[in-house]
């Protein structure tokens, strides 16, 4: 195991939330580890979950194979029957790949810039300040999607309608977080998208409610023009 591998494990051991299930004692010796160390301790293995199901807000259920309403005792944790596990191992090495490769970045730019010694990077990388970890990227979601993503599946399965409610219940749950953007132009690129996938009538309905958020940006009304005269309506 690398050395940025072990660092982004132990990175995950600050941000657990969750309350210990009741009676539950886990387990000294792990079984079926393949990117933890072998002798990840049973406080360092409840950590690094914990840190998963907080980065990614789900439940043990998402990787593991167990009966949410049933006592972990009846779960088979060490089974690699559910796909998401192997996933995560994937994303577990590829983190750590980030910390290797941001670790020689810092080292750069500390020797390029040596005589700044008021930046401090040594300190801040032996703190792990900027390592990376599953929440990152996630932000408690179990799919890092940008919010124009989410607005197009929500659109291909359900309309317009469904993709302007999703926008609204998003901002209601995510809005301050820096989960989503929730500013002028996710709102205006989608309707882009749809307007040039030329479905006018829903790029108008988007673009509108972009103009209804934001009545003072020039650049919202003028999308909302276009789009109305590629409909052919010159007076709206």
């Amino acid at each position: 195991m690398n050395l940025a591998l072990i660092v982004f494990i132990n990175s995950l051991a600050g941000v657990s939330t969750l309350v210990a299930q009741d009676q539950w004692h886990w387990p000294e010796k792990s079984k079926n580890l393949k990117v933890l160390p072998k002798n990840t301790s049973a406080d360092q293995l409840q950590d690094v979950m914990h840190g998963f199901t907080r980065g990614l807000g789900v439940r043990c259920s998402y990787c593991h194979k167990g009966d949410p309403e049933q006592p972990f005792t009846k779960w088979d944790f060490a089974s690699d029957e559910i796909p998401k596990k192997d996933a995560a191992r994937v994303m577990m090495r590829m983190v750590g790949d980030i910390h290797e490769d941001l670790e020689k970045l810092d080292h750069d730019d500390d020797h390029d810039h040596a005589h700044e010694h008021d930046r401090d990077h040594g300190d801040m990388n032996e703190k792990n300040e900027s390592g990376v970890t599953c929440y990152t990227c996630h932000h408690g979601r179990p799919h890092p999607r940008t919010l124009e993503a989410e607005l197009a599946i929500k659109y291909e399965r359900g309309g317009v309608d469904q993709a302007l409610t999703t926008y609204q219940s998003l901002k209601k749950a995510y809005y301050g977080r820096g989960v989503f953007d929730f500013g002028e132009e996710s709102l205006n690129n989608f309707g882009y998208k749809i307007l040039q996938a030329g479905k006018t009538d829903d790029a108008i309905k988007i673009l509108q409610a972009n103009a209804d958020l934001f009545p003072e940006s020039g650049n919202v009304w003028d999308s909302l023009a276009e789009a109305y005269m590629k409909s052919g309506d010159k007076k709206s």
